[in-house]
């Protein structure tokens, strides 16, 4: 895994998306949440504050391209339903990375899923984490390691992780 890919993670997932998320938590459950065309403004801007953090780092070289960011509903009814997104076919960025919301605001939480690799071998892997609102700050869970192939199972996941 690339430098770029791994700051630019750090930067998307970590950093940039929970402090949009969690500023603003209603205005985000009543108008973001509910419309696909403000949800795909939302992370445009998300993902260009974090291309401009992460372009900081003399250490970084883009270029990257994203085609879309995929977005679904995983679960069968509001009550036991993520939103999951997923940013295929990105270069040098986030190839990997997917992104789940319970859509019941009483569950709030921000999950990731993302590519992680071992440096001592270079195997690929994915770890499973979650922002949650703590006081006046945010709090991070890391559950470790996953097998995900694709948004249904880790939306299935986030789910079972929500909704036990």
């Amino acid at each position: 895994m690339s430098e770029y890919r791994t700051t630019f993670n750090y930067w998307f997932s970590h950093r940039i998306l929970p402090n949009i998320y969690y500023a603003n938590l209603e205005f985000f459950y009543t108008t973001v949440i509910t419309s696909p065309d403000i949800m795909q403004k939302f992370l445009e801007e998300a993902m260009q504050k974090a291309v401009d953090m992460a372009n900081g780092n003399p250490e970084i070289q883009p270029p990257f391209t994203i085609d879309e960011f995929i977005v679904g509903i995983s679960g069968k009814t509001p009550e036991t339903a993520v939103l999951i997104v997923a940013i295929p076919n990105c270069e040098k960025v986030c190839d990997c990375i997917q992104i789940a919301f319970p859509l019941l605001n009483t569950k709030a939480k921000y999950y990731t899923c993302e590519l992680s690799s071992n440096p001592l071998d270079g195997e690929q892997f994915f770890i499973i984490g979650a922002w949650e609102q703590a006081g006046d700050g945010l709090k991070h869970i890391n559950y470790g390691r996953a097998e995900i192939t694709d948004s249904q199972s880790f939306g299935n996941l986030v789910i079972e992780m929500v909704y036990g």
